[in-house]
């Protein structure tokens, strides 16, 4: 994977390039729960509360520019759910199939292990077999299928849950493929 590539913690200075990343990844890939860049104000809102919670951001940066990105947050602050997060992660198209979306999420696994998550969930669609393929081979598993649960441009997307634990357990009763 090297491509010249650093794969290290966010920084509040790569907030644009991020946002541009962002904004490349939701527009080309229709697979994020989002479809174009987010606003200036709600990225530097959501960077800050990532810092200033040490939760687990991590940025692939080439030529000082974010090309991929991997967090997990918090799913809630109620101390029952303190345990989950989610994950949320973006390549840009030309920086796939190089091993970097897999080293992205190993680095922020580990540090979301490090933070104390015990849990850490993801949605994809169900027709993205590539992402899905991904997350599997990094230990994920499917928890739960969602009919008509995405909607985009009037057509409605299937989606898959899923979820790996700190442990590496498997729940009884998860129906595995």
């Amino acid at each position: 994977m090297d491509d010249g590539v650093i794969i290290r913690p966010a920084e509040m200075d790569d907030i644009e390039s991020w946002r541009r990343t962002v904004g490349a990844v939701a527009r080309e890939s229709h697979f994020l729960a989002f479809q174009g860049t987010p606003p200036r104000r709600s990225a530097i809102t959501f960077a800050k509360m990532v810092a200033s919670r040490g939760l687990p951001q991590f940025f692939a940066v080439a030529g000082g520019e974010v090309v991929g990105w991997c967090d997990v947050v918090a799913l809630s602050d109620r101390e029952v759910w303190s345990h989950r997060g989610t994950l949320g992660i973006g390549v840009l198209a030309a920086w796939r199939g190089r091993g970097l979306g897999r080293a992205l999420i190993e680095t922020t696994l580990a540090a979301a292990w490090a933070f104390g998550f015990r849990r850490v969930e993801l949605k994809a669609r169900a027709d993205n077999v590539k992402a899905i393929a991904l997350y599997e081979s990094v230990g994920f598993v499917r928890e739960g299928y969602h009919v008509r649960a995405f909607r985009l441009g009037g057509v409605d997307y299937d989606e898959v849950s899923m979820a790996l634990l700190a442990d590496g357990a498997v729940p009884d009763g998860v129906a595995q493929p």
